[in-house]
């Protein structure tokens, strides 16, 4: 097999777009206030609004309390998104047994209609988040991997206005059921995020 030489003026261009590419990556961050962005370390925390719902094939599952919080592990720059490793992921006073496993983590990203950002608004993934259910006798288990959580609704006031609307189909991994467990369960509920105070995605 030959080899094939890349001639300096191909080199050169693959480098100028590689450049091109870095440069134009669009940045997520979260911010605090007008143009403050949320520092490493700052604390984030929801709390549900209304019940938090678990929905597979063969069951349902009610929640009527939740709440989430960590902290920003990266704080997003022009080639990256803002990143929240979560501490704690609670579902509680269930119709069924919830037991999380594992928090994982939450990365933003902007509203795909506002290419500005000044909207303030924003998607959000999760990864690493895995927990265990039974109800009617079937246990599983389900973990996130780059999954689709929701929306985020930037803050519009200074104080804790800042919203998650939940709408996930989570992957089934496991669990004693196998596949009458349904290929996933789908999330839904709202949280309202109560730190920081002013919370948009930008």
């Amino acid at each position: 097999m030959k080899c094939v030489k890349i001639t300096g003026l191909v080199a050169m261009a693959l480098a100028l777009m590689a450049f091109i590419g870095a440069g134009t990556a669009s940045a997520t961050r979260c911010d605090r206030a007008a143009g403050t962005t949320c520092a490493s370390g700052t604390v984030v925390a929801a709390e549900n609004e209304g019940n938090i719902t678990l929905s597979a094939s063969a069951s349902k599952i009610t929640c009527e309390k939740s709440s989430l919080s960590g902290k920003v592990t990266n704080i997003g720059s022009g080639s990256e998104t803002a990143v929240v490793t979560l501490e704690a992921f609670t579902l509680n006073l269930c119709s069924g047994t919830v037991a999380v496993l594992a928090p994982g983590s939450l990365e933003l990203h902007t509203d795909p209609n506002d290419e500005t950002g000044e909207s303030g608004n924003g998607t959000l993934t999760s990864s690493g988040w895995e927990f265990t259910t039974e109800v009617s006798g079937l246990h599983c288990v389900y973990r996130t991997g780059g999954t689709d959580i929701g929306t985020i609704t930037g803050s519009v006031t200074t104080k804790s206005t800042a919203a998650i609307d939940a709408n996930a189909k989570i992957p089934r991994t496991g669990g004693r059921s196998g596949v009458f467990c349904g290929s996933e369960s789908e999330l839904t509920g709202s949280y309202l995020i109560t730190a920081p105070d002013t919370f948009n995605v930008t």
